[in-house]
């Protein structure tokens, strides 16, 4: 038996509806199909989350984020529906099993690969030395 699929196929079914209304309360005016810097603080505020927490970067890391400071509508949507979450409640129930689930080295790896690449600067090979150290 495969635990993944298992766990896939057992998975609360989320509300994409919904998950887009909630999207909708974040996103930029200008670039509807994202949430940009203002409403990931206001996205952090809802979940009582330090926008520079670590707990921020291992929601950009179940997201699939591909850029610091802004999720998509398909990462917002898709990322919360993967957490089986369809409201930010049921996200902040969530969060302490996130920071949980990087104790499985498997998962560690993924996140500090993740890590690396999200701190990139886009096109750069390798972290700046600055970046690096902190």
């Amino acid at each position: 038996v495969n635990p993944d699929r298992y766990y896939k196929e057992t998975r609360i079914t989320a509300d994409k509806k919904r998950l887009n209304q909630t999207f909708d309360k974040f996103r930029d005016s200008v670039e509807e199909d994202k949430i940009l810097a203002d409403g990931i603080t206001k996205f952090c505020d809802c979940l009582a989350l330090d926008p520079t927490s670590r707990t921020v970067l291992i929601i950009a890391w179940r997201f699939k984020a591909a850029t610091q400071c802004e999720f998509t509508r398909k990462e917002f949507v898709e990322g919360m529906a993967d957490l089986g979450c369809d409201s930010l409640d049921k996200l902040k129930l969530k969060l302490p099993s996130l920071d949980a689930d990087l104790r499985d080295p498997t998962k560690f790896k993924d996140f500090y690969q993740f890590t690396f690449i999200f701190a990139r600067t886009p096109g750069q090979k390798g972290l700046e030395l600055d970046m690096a150290r902190s």
